[in-house]
């Protein structure tokens, strides 16, 4: 059979036989040797073809591997003999070989032609060597089999591969090597066994001969032999043994003993073939491996684009997703292999550039930035990517293009960019690799992509943000690398890509083994926000979008829920959390899955055994996704945490902590010792200085989640507060350095607010960015103001915030008290719009998602417990109540869905509104607040519907509030028609509030505590006593609102009815202007009158009717004093007044009465007690006496 060797019609004529006289058969062999040429070794074919011995054909064969070796090294003979070659190949394919560049012809047309004869004359040497060699094979013994398969294998990588003889002769030199007597080099009496072994295990491995007859004597062999390999030949050995996959038993002992004596004299090759074999074979020698990055430490200076590409990859498959504690040196490792990628990245070839990429990533793990040669990683790992999407895509294979995204994706968790040249040259090279990606997909149609290779693509090249829209996958909208005209080639890969992936699910084509990660993927990419670039407003997602990425993954996601639950059993933890994970970041929780998962894990957690070590961080990762889908699981959750309780209660990873404490707390699972211990970890210093943004602030939220829910929260308030104090530290450092999202801010923050931990630095920094991104200019130029005013990077502009973080952040502002002043009131203002914005953009899609009841009754209860209405400026107030109203309306569309919580919180907010709106009418009393009332009577028939003990003393107190205001408003308006005559009195009269008596009673109560507390403090004492001295309040009358009999009593039934709101809300009333009331004490301390009103009344209320609840007979005016309360411990006091006492005032005016309600901060009162006018003097000017 003619040879397998390259040429054609212009390939060289064999040479004459009468050319020149045969050579003498002694001088044979060193002539065959010595020759200098293909051309000269034909020559010598005829005297070959006289005398064909095996060892004088394998000469001949070893010296044409020389030649080709001489030719490609451009002049000089790298092989430097048969044992000095190298092995071939990288990657998953295996080892190094010289690289490719090496033997491209140089010197212009003139070296390429002479380049390309010298491979002709190669070519005809070869085709007319094998006629002489293959009747002589089968008596070649082991030195000559040898040396004819490394010399084969030579010859091949010079033909692009192509082997120079037939299959069946390199079938037959297999055979014929399983069946050789080697006894000799066994007993060690052939000096150069080692040399001869290593050659032949090299040539077969690089000739793909997997004949196992082969392979199981090469192993024998190297048992035998292996106490006598040099460097070159033990490196050999093990990497021909890994590419045979038969790198195990007694030849993967000896071999590794051998390197661990030989590692300080190898070479930069051999080190990386070595580590290349451990990694294919999977041969985690604990004894070799800190050796193996000594050596790597040692050599990175001569790593060459093989050499990193092969040792990144051996590495990683050692070592990746393995924990730190098992990979000592790896610190040192990564920043060798960093140092060495980025001085080889600007040589390397497609597939190099992509098996370091995805061997650095993978090494250092899928957290980026716990590394700790974080920053060095991530800047080689940007060369590497550069040099990929710079060589282009086309004809790639798919491995390399999902080694590509794979790196991507964990870059991407990487630190931010050092510089701005260095953001600019990433985005640069993110555009250039999804565009390459795209051709790539273009050239080669995804319709014809594996289900491995969908699945490896769609996660790694969503988790870098690749893919979308925007590609941005930065949160910030402005480094991404699609702002030119990369989106349209990232949104055709999507599309094609979930297309694939749709198709592959529907006819069940995805195996077992990669259902996890293509459901990750799918995950991501439905989970993924809508796009956000700067200047653009948010949109709602909204059920119409059927085409759209993420409706698809959802699509595809739903029909791999069954088959994926059908094989639920067969996963690993890891598996089954990247399942579990991608569902519920979804939005999707099917319950066939989950109830498989639960039965698949339960059982296992529970069995004695320690945790894997990918364990703790799976079974975090496995709590989050049941916790996110609502699928509580008590069985689980308690088998789970028994498992994690040794590793939580030793230093535990901050994303462990993080994942474990929130999921607990979202799923309301009762465990007081966790909580505890996450609050005192949360304070340490250790954790503060390893958590990320996620961590910092979903550990921020679970604390007083858990308190709020009943799970102890942190063994107490001290604790808690303590702890989210110091994680609202770090995050405002966070927030300076341009590391957090939107959602990640608004859960610090409202983490920070309800723990009561004001941390003014997070609040400030909160308030400007909100405040600068209101958008009163254009919105270019609010995004500048924006970025201004906080260092952005993943946070984007307030107009692309989705309502709930908004709604979260206005809460937590007004929660913490941090109001007055012009950025904390245009911040409040900016929120509540974002919100309200949402609802309107909600409702135009037609049922759209826009802003939840539950968000909008956040922003109103924020703008009407800031105080805004009270203290702000004309401008402000109207925009304020503006705002509560558009709020109030998106709530009540869907009022059903609030929690008793939530219905309260509105109640307030619609009764301080309406009482605002009457207090600024301009003669409109009457009409003013109309809207909030007919609002508030349907949020109260609405809470009346729910039994009343789901309702808090807080909660209580704030409907009750509003259900007096509301009684007023209907006594007024009965009393104006009775008034106007018995024709305008006929109509009907207002309706009775719906709420029960014992919700308003409780109410009741927890005002009159307040009332109590308030009325003992010695701001009211002083106050009380400066406007009863002489000359205090000349011409008024002061008293305490609460008498003291009340005050002081048990407070029966019966003094709880002669209250009404007006002796409750404020602690001090004035009447002035009119007869009576002197100077001196006032009115007294006196019993309430019989002719108070009652809150059990439905028309007689104080504030609108006589008696004590109004302006007494012959008063011009009345004052009522409401003393805002100190600072509590985490929480300031507020330099204007908010919160209920601002409320009070509002609900306490009255236009029409001649009432006004006014509030009196702590530390107005301090400074009046120091100043020189006196503190009667002050309250007069204050009051307007």
């Amino acid at each position: 059979m003619a040879a397998a060797v390259p040429g054609g019609r212009d390939a060289p004529s064999p040479v004459p036989a009468a050319a020149a006289p045969p050579p003498p058969r002694s001088q044979l062999g060193p002539l065959l040797n010595a020759a200098p040429s293909a051309a000269a070794l034909r020559a010598l074919l005829p005297a070959l073809a006289a005398e064909p011995k095996p060892s004088l054909l394998a000469s001949a064969w070893v010296r044409l591997a020389h030649i080709a070796s001489l030719d490609a090294a451009g002049g000089s003979d790298s092989g430097g003999g048969p044992g000095s070659g190298t092995s071939a190949g990288s990657g998953s394919g295996g080892g190094v070989s010289p690289s490719a560049a090496a033997r491209e012809a140089k010197g212009g047309p003139a070296a390429a032609k002479a380049a390309a004869a010298a491979g002709d004359e190669l070519a005809a040497a070869c085709r007319e060597l094998w006629p002489l060699t293959a009747p002589r094979l089968r008596d070649c013994q082991f030195r000559q089999l040898s040396g004819l398969l490394w010399a084969w294998a030579r010859l091949a990588r010079r033909f692009g591969g192509a082997a120079p003889v037939p299959s069946e002769a390199l079938d037959a030199a297999a055979a014929g090597m399983a069946a050789c007597p080697t006894y000799k080099e066994e007993r060690g009496e052939v000096p150069d066994a080692a040399l001869q072994l290593a050659r032949l295990a090299w040539g077969a491995a690089s000739l793909r001969l997997y004949a196992p007859p082969l392979w199981r004597r090469v192993a024998g062999l190297t048992a035998a032999l292996a106490h006598e390999a040099g460097p070159w030949e033990a490196a050999s050995l093990m990497w021909a043994l890994a590419r045979a996959r038969t790198l195990e038993g007694p030849a993967a002992e000896a071999l590794s003993r051998r390197v661990a004596e030989l590692a300080p004299s190898l070479g930069a090759a051999d080190v990386a073939n070595v580590v290349w074999a451990l990694g294919a074979a999977r041969e985690r020698r604990r004894a070799l491996l800190p050796l193996l990055v000594a050596a790597v430490v040692r050599l990175r200076g001569g790593l060459g684009p093989e050499e990193v590409s092969a040792a990144a990859w051996g590495f990683a498959r050692l070592w990746g997703g393995r924990r730190a504690a098992q990979q000592a040196g790896r610190g040192a490792l990564l920043r060798a292999l960093s140092e060495a990628a980025a001085r080889a990245a600007g040589g390397m070839g497609l597939r190099q550039a992509a098996t370091a990429a995805w061997g650095l990533s993978a090494l250092a793990g899928p957290e980026l930035l716990e590394v700790e040669q974080a920053g060095k990683v991530a800047a080689a790992l940007s060369l590497l990517l550069s040099r990929a999407a710079a060589l282009g895509l086309r004809g790639a294979a798919v491995q390399e293009v999902c080694m590509l995204a794979v790196a991507a994706a964990r870059s991407a968790c990487g630190p931010p960019p050092p510089d701005a040249g260095a953001a600019a040259a990433r985005a640069r090279w993110r555009r250039r690799l999804v565009e390459a990606v795209a051709d790539w997909a273009e050239a080669a149609p995804a319709a014809e992509l594996p289900a491995d290779g969908v699945a490896a693509l769609l996660w790694g090249l969503q988790r870098a943000g690749l893919l979308g829209a925007d590609g941005g996958g930065d949160g910030g909208g402005g480094d991404g690398p699609l702002g030119g005209g990369g989106a349209p080639a990232a949104a055709a890969l999507t599309a094609a890509l979930l297309s694939r992936a749709g198709a592959l699910a529907e006819a069940g084509a995805f195996p077992p083994q990669q259902l996890p990660r293509i459901v990750a993927a799918l995950g991501a990419v439905a989970a993924a926000p809508e796009p956000a670039r700067p200047g653009e407003q948010w949109q709602p997602p909204d059920a119409a979008d059927a085409g759209g990425a993420a409706s698809e993954a959802r699509a595809a996601l739903r029909r791999l829920a069954l088959p994926a639950a059908a094989v639920a059993g067969r996963y690993r933890m890891r598996a089954l959390a990247d399942v579990a994970c991608g569902y519920a970041a979804a939005g999707l929780h099917p319950e066939e899955l989950f109830d498989a998962i639960s039965e698949a894990r339960a059982g296992a957690a529970q069995r004695p055994r320690a945790l894997d070590p990918a364990g703790p961080w799976e079974c975090a990762r496995l709590l989050w996704a049941f916790a996110a889908a609502g699928h509580t699981d008590e069985q689980l959750f308690a088998a789970l945490l028994d498992a994690l309780a040794p590793y939580l209660a030793a230093a535990p990873r901050p994303g462990v902590l993080a994942r474990v404490a929130w999921a607990c707390a979202a799923s309301g699972y009762d465990d007081d010792d966790l909580f505890a211990s996450a609050a005192s970890e949360a304070a340490s210093a250790r954790f503060l200085a390893a958590c990320q943004p996620r961590d910092a602030a979903a550990l921020a939220w679970a604390l007083p989640a858990a308190a709020a829910s009943g799970g102890g929260g942190g063994g107490g308030a001290a604790a808690r507060r303590g702890a989210v104090a110091a994680l609202a530290r770090r995050g405002a450092g966070m927030l300076r350095g341009g590391s957090l999202t939107a959602p990640q801010l608004a859960n610090l923050c409202w983490g920070a607010a309800a723990a009561g931990a004001y941390e003014p630095g997070l609040f400030e920094a909160v308030a400007d960015w909100a405040a600068a991104g209101a958008g009163g200019a254009g919105a270019a130029a609010a995004d500048a103001a924006a970025a201004g005013a906080v260092p952005r990077g993943r946070l984007a502009a307030l107009r692309a915030a989705a309502p709930r973080d908004a709604a979260a952040l206005a809460w937590s502002i007004a929660e913490s008290r941090h109001v007055g002043g012009g950025a904390p009131a245009a911040a409040l203002l900016a929120l509540a719009a974002r919100c309200a914005a949402g609802a309107d953009a909600g409702a135009a899609a037609g049922g759209g998602e826009g802003t939840s009841a539950e968000d909008a009754c956040r922003a109103a209860w924020a703008l009407a417990w800031s105080g805004l209405l009270l203290w702000g400026a004309q401008p402000e107030r109207r925009r304020a109540l503006a705002l509560i109203r558009r709020l109030a309306a998106a709530a009540e569309a869907d009022l059903d869905s609030l929690e008793p919580g939530d219905l309260a919180s509105l109640s307030w907010a619609l009764a301080v509104a309406g009482a605002a709106a009457a207090a600024d009418a301009d003669g409109g009393e009457a009409a003013a607040g109309g809207g909030e009332a007919e609002a508030l009577s349907r949020v109260h028939a609405c809470a009346a519907g729910w039994a009343p003990s789901v309702f808090g003393a807080g909660e209580a107190r704030l409907l009750y509030a509003s259900h007096e205001w509301l009684a007023g408003r209907r006594a007024a308006a009965v009393a104006a028609g009775a008034a106007a005559g018995p024709r305008a009195a006929g109509g009907a009269a207002p309706a009775a509030d719906a709420l029960p008596q014992k919700v308003l009673a409780a109410g009741k109560r927890a005002t009159l505590r307040q009332a109590a507390a308030a009325r003992a403090g010695a701001g009211c004492r002083d106050a009380l006593a400066a406007l009863r001295s002489p000359g205090g309040a000349a011409g008024a009358a002061a008293r305490q609102a609460l008498p003291d009999s009340v005050a002081a009593s048990a407070r029966s039934a019966a003094q709880l009815a002669g209250l009404s709101l007006e002796q409750l809300l404020p602690q001090i009333v004035v009447d002035f202007g009119g007869g009576g009331g002197g100077g001196g004490s006032g009115l007294g301390d006196g019993e309430p009158s019989s002719s108070g009103g009652s809150s059990d009344s439905s028309g007689d209320s104080a504030l609108a009717s006589g008696g004590e609840g109004g302006a007494r007979a012959g008063a011009a005016e009345r004052v009522l004093i409401v003393l805002a309360a100190d600072g509590e411990e985490g929480r300031p006091a507020p330099p204007v007044p908010c919160g209920w006492a601002a409320g009070a005032a509002l609900l306490l005016t009255d236009r029409r009465g001649r009432r006004r309600g006014v509030v009196l901060l702590p530390s107005e009162l301090e400074a009046a007690r120091a100043g020189s006018e006196g503190l009667g003097a002050w309250l007069r000017a204050r009051i307007g006496i």
